[in-house]
């Protein structure tokens, strides 16, 4: 027994060298795993930060009603952000009427650009509420313009007409970093899109003609911009109302 101790000694002595190597590699080996698991966690961590603090912008509906009959009078968009700070925001609303005829198998759009939300309000918070966008009996007027349609329009056509907004946001956030976010309000929702389709529309639109006010418009001015060529159908479907992100 004790012989084979001495044995094991004296190899253990012989091949000090590869041992001492051996013990080094195993060193740097954890050395390495640790260093990498330290950073992969910093990095968890640091993403965790970032994610707190970026602003998560969203839009919603607020509606003013009549007092006495509690019908909707004005139609608002509120722009919030509800995580983070964000320094400073602007918003572009560009809103146009769809207005789909159909007759037999032959389906036409007409695209009118319009000023729905022509009043901008600025609150000037970096959380909450940001910016309002409505202007006065939007939404009754546009229900006016919609029941004359469809107690004018000729018996023999299948006609729609629905009211879309296209919405550009521009921000910074807390590290000082820009960015653009597009939306489409369109009847029962609100979604994200891409810049494409937004600037697409947009060229589309100022294209077309001068936006009217939804105060001044009417059905029989409607249908004499389609009968004169102001309005021309969009074959190409340059607004892409049919779309989402």
């Amino acid at each position: 027994m004790i012989s084979k101790v001495k044995n094991l000694i004296n190899i253990l002595n012989t091949n000090k060298p590869i041992i001492e190597v051996i013990n080094s590699l195993v060193l740097s080996t954890v050395v390495i795993v640790t260093s990498v698991r330290s950073c992969q966690m910093y990095e968890r961590q640091a993403k965790a930060a970032e994610v707190q603090i970026r602003p998560s912008i969203t839009v919603r509906h607020s509606y003013d009603y009549n007092e006495k009959n509690r019908d909707i009078e004005t139609d608002s968009l509120i722009i919030s952000n509800t995580r983070g700070d964000v320094l400073n925001i602007d918003s572009t609303a560009i809103s146009f009427i769809r207005y789909e005829i159909t007759k037999g198998r032959n389906v036409t759009n007409y695209f009118l650009p319009i000023i729905y939300y022509g009043i901008s309000a600025h609150t000037g918070n970096s959380k909450g509420d940001l910016i309002k966008h409505f202007d006065l009996n939007n939404h009754l007027l546009f229900g006016i313009l919609y029941r004359t349609e469809v107690l004018q329009h000729p018996k023999d056509l299948f006609t729609k007409l629905e009211l879309y907004t296209y919405l550009k946001l521009n921000y910074v956030d807390e590290s000082r970093e820009k960015n653009e976010i597009f939306f489409l309000i369109r009847p029962g929702e609100i979604i994200p899109v891409k810049e494409e389709d937004f600037v697409s529309c947009k060229e589309y639109l100022n294209n077309l003609t001068f936006p009217q006010h939804i105060s001044k418009l009417n059905y029989l001015m409607l249908v004499s911009d389609i009968s004169s060529g102001i309005l021309k159908p969009d074959n190409e479907k340059e607004c892409k109302f049919d779309r989402r992100n």
